[in-house]
């Protein structure tokens, strides 16, 4: 594969890129603690600096979020302990071409990843760390489909640094995905009949009844119109088949979710990418080399087969 050389950059051999977003990519130099963005031509911009790192990689500089009016920047410093048992969390924020101010400091007893950002939104930043539960297997392993659950993601409020009072989702159940537009987010609801919420980030959640006790792998279609989600059941008496359900249902308001295929747990809600109107799935069996492709309609469940392949990459 090849491609044009949009710019490039020499003589920077301690920097090494952290992130990237359509102005083009975040470079951090790990000695002097130099931030910058690369755009897609000219030289790089100053962001500030930040603190600067160590031979063995802590602290680790997570990938800047930028406001929307394009102005501003926050991104977070992780250090973990010797032992491994505590990871520090500096949140800095700061304007394009200034020194970044330190928003705060943050300490999880786990280190599992700290508080990296992960949208920045009209209702704040969020903050929130790396997946756990990747690992492991029985019924349902799939359900989660790479992103897994977030531990404690949290709201601040960039100009005044204050945080959201208790994690997002907390009295859901737990946080499964934010929109495209860092406006929405998905929580996965505890309640024994199973389901989502869908709403801004602290603000009034919509609830969608999955109907299931197991839901899993919640993503928001590129457009944020539609949330999908898989729902986990057994097929046989005795527990040991099971069944992936893949579903959509419209991401704000009231609607009725859409069951758009259902395979065996080996080949379900691993093998998709999301359109902004149609799901591109993988129907084929544990094991086979190719399979089917369906492109399922969003709002109908409407399915056409538009050939065979091994893997689905996405869908323009």
């Amino acid at each position: 594969m090849s491609g044009d050389v949009l710019n490039s950059l020499s003589g920077v051999e301690s920097s090494s890129v952290i992130g990237s977003s359509q102005a083009g990519v975040y470079l951090w130099n790990r000695t002097t603690g130099a931030l910058e963005e690369l755009g897609l031509t000219g030289p790089p911009q100053n962001l500030g600096t930040t603190n600067t790192g160590s031979e063995s990689g802590l602290p680790e500089a997570s990938s800047p979020v930028v406001s929307p009016n394009g102005e501003c920047w926050v991104l977070s410093m992780v250090t973990g302990d010797s032992q491994g048992g505590t990871a520090t969390t500096q949140v800095y924020g700061g304007v394009f071409g200034n020194s970044p101010t330190l928003l705060a400091t943050m300490t999880r007893a786990d280190a599992i990843g700290g508080y990296p950002p992960l949208a920045w939104g009209s209702t704040g930043v969020l903050l929130g760390s790396g997946p756990d539960n990747v690992g492991g297997g029985g019924p349902g392993f799939e359900l989660d489909g790479g992103q897994y659950r977030f531990w404690q993601v949290v709201l601040v409020n960039p100009s005044t640094g204050a945080f959201s009072s208790q994690p997002l989702c907390a009295g859901a159940g737990d946080f499964q995905a934010l929109s495209q537009d860092g406006e929405l987010i998905a929580c996965r609801t505890v309640a024994s009949s199973g389901g989502i919420e869908v709403g801004p980030p602290g603000g009034t959640m919509d609830a969608i009844e999955a109907g299931a006790t197991v839901v899993g792998a919640v993503a928001f279609s590129p457009d944020d119109a539609f949330v999908t989600y898989c729902t986990l059941g057994s097929v046989s008496s005795d527990g040991q088949d099971w069944a992936e359900t893949l579903w959509s249902a419209p991401a704000k308001g009231s609607g009725t979710p859409v069951s758009l295929v259902t395979q065996d747990q080996w080949s379900g809600c691993g093998g998709y990418a999301l359109g902004n109107d149609f799901a591109a799935v993988l129907a084929g069996v544990n094991g086979a080399s190719s399979a089917p492709v369906d492109v399922i309609d969003l709002r109908t469940g409407e399915t056409t087969t538009i050939g065979t392949a091994d893997s689905v990459v996405g869908v323009l």
